[in-house]
């Protein structure tokens, strides 16, 4: 990935936009050095930074950063927190999600230190990837569970968030994974 590249993709956007890099670092939530970096290539966004600078911008991330062609999924500068994410409960999450969505984590979900009832933001996530903490259902049994997604050499394995049972290779005949777990939010 070329980083001068996705730099002068953010500056053309920015300007084409009609922002200046203060108002666009207002926007998503990160400083102006942040976007003065970002223009000229000496880092590129991430994560939740990444998104909220492409829906600023009206774009994708992917175009951001790999110049592909896509169509703008709105307006330049339009409020991301229009599209509400539907709330789905736990029991019915099954098949592989469309859209975002968030669902209340029941008792007994796994991750060590997150209460049961926090709300988890989800997104679709296919095919599994590693480095992400996915909710994957059990084909045979029907139960869901949430793990993070790891290799070990060219295979793909779940681990279990708390560390008590083993890695499971991930095997898509047994398991689906119905969707990527993006944020947690809780009250403490």
């Amino acid at each position: 990935m070329d980083r001068s590249n996705a730099g002068a993709r953010i500056n053309a956007l920015r300007k084409a936009a009609g922002l200046s890099k203060e108002e666009l670092a207002r926007r998503v939530g990160v400083s102006d050095v942040a976007v003065h970096y970002w223009e000229r290539g000496d880092s590129l966004p991430r994560g939740k930074n990444l998104l909220s600078l492409a829906v600023q911008l009206g774009t994708t991330p992917e175009h951001i950063l790999s110049g592909k062609e896509s169509k703008q999924l709105r307006e330049p500068g339009a409020v991301y927190a229009a599209q509400k994410p539907q709330k789905i409960p736990w029991q019915q999450l099954g098949s592989p999600l469309q859209g975002a969505a968030t669902v209340d984590l029941p008792e007994g979900h796994g991750m060590p230190g997150i209460p049961q009832g926090a709300t988890a933001t989800l997104h679709p996530c296919s095919p599994a990837r590693p480095g992400r903490f996915v909710i994957a259902l059990h084909r045979p049994s029907g139960q869901k569970a949430i793990y993070k997604t790891d290799t070990r050499g060219p295979h793909l394995f779940m681990l279990d968030p708390s560390g008590v049972y083993p890695p499971l290779p991930f095997d898509a005949q047994t398991w689906q994974i119905v969707a990527q777990i993006t944020h947690i939010a809780f009250d403490i």
